[in-house]
């Protein structure tokens, strides 16, 4: 029988020997931030961060527990608790967009023949985590342009919004509630 330990539980720098994290089919209801388990369901173990259950493993190249898996970097701590993933996905774009929660830690490579507007929305309408990156691509001729929306403040340097060309990659980086960066090669 699992005896419940109802406050911290302070190991003084010593280690978790054998630990085995809580195993459930599916995501605990009412989670709390920084809790974790593991989805028995996949074979998954998922943190959870900033609103979004993350999986601590993927799919991969990392030979271990019987299959392949690639280990997530959640050793990348920021402020708010969230924790990025070495291997990340890919969102592909064909045209103007507002950004989705679903985008962060994603790399969109953005195909269009005529200049995209990319709306980064405030943090009322998308809650992405204090530290979120999303890196973009201009595969297309046409560039990207960065629009900020009610609220939301884009900081580059030289005040410059849009990707100078071709085959341009840059990154948004989220360092406050409504505050971005966007970092990359940039032009009027």
């Amino acid at each position: 029988m699992a005896k419940k330990v109802r406050t911290n539980l302070d190991l003084n720098k010593n280690q978790a020997l054998n630990l085995v994290l809580h195993t459930l089919t599916g995501n605990p209801s009412s989670p709390v931030e920084g809790q974790v388990y593991h989805n028995s369901a996949n074979g998954t173990p998922y943190i959870y961060a900033g609103g979004v259950w993350y999986p601590m493993i993927s799919s991969s190249t990392f030979p271990g527990f019987g299959t392949s898996h690639s280990v997530a970097a959640y050793g990348d701590h920021l402020h708010t608790g969230v924790y990025k993933e070495l291997t990340r996905g890919i969102i592909s774009e064909g045209g103007s967009f507002t950004l989705a929660l679903t985008d962060a830690e994603k790399l969109k490579p953005v195909t269009s023949s005529s200049t995209a507007i990319v709306t980064v929305p405030p943090n009322s309408s998308v809650a992405f985590p204090i530290g979120t990156q999303i890196d973009l691509i201009q595969c297309g001729a046409g560039k990207l342009t960065f629009s900020p929306g009610s609220g939301v403040t884009i900081n580059s340097k030289g005040s410059k919004y849009s990707t100078n060309g071709q085959n341009v990659g840059v990154s948004l980086v989220k360092i406050a509630i409504n505050t971005w960066y966007l970092l990359g090669d940039l032009t009027t």
